[in-house]
């Protein structure tokens, strides 16, 4: 759907980037996926989010057993079992 004028209270994608803490990228791939909800506006379609909505992603992503307060994401997951991988072979 799109709008004229995004409301003040509405985020951009560099802010959302930010308060996660990764990539701009990774946050328009989110959306087009459907993990981050966000609204198009102008005639560009560029994407704003709710701030709750993105406060409520890091709530729900910030709780994993080792109170890492990183988002975790299926890339880092990928990279920490090569790593894994990597060691088995390097040991021998």
């Amino acid at each position: 759907m799109l709008f004229k004028v995004p409301p003040a209270s509405m985020l951009t994608v560099g802010e959302v980037a930010r308060m996660l803490q990764i990539h701009e990228n990774t946050v328009r791939r989110w959306s087009d996926r459907g993990i981050l909800k966000a609204y198009r506006f102008g005639i560009r379609g560029e994407r704003r989010f709710v701030k709750e909505e993105v406060e409520a992603l890091i709530a729900k992503r910030t709780k994993n057993n080792n109170g890492d307060e990183r988002i975790p994401n299926k890339m880092s997951e990928r990279n920490a079992e090569c790593f894994v991988e990597y060691c088995r072979i390097t040991k021998g």
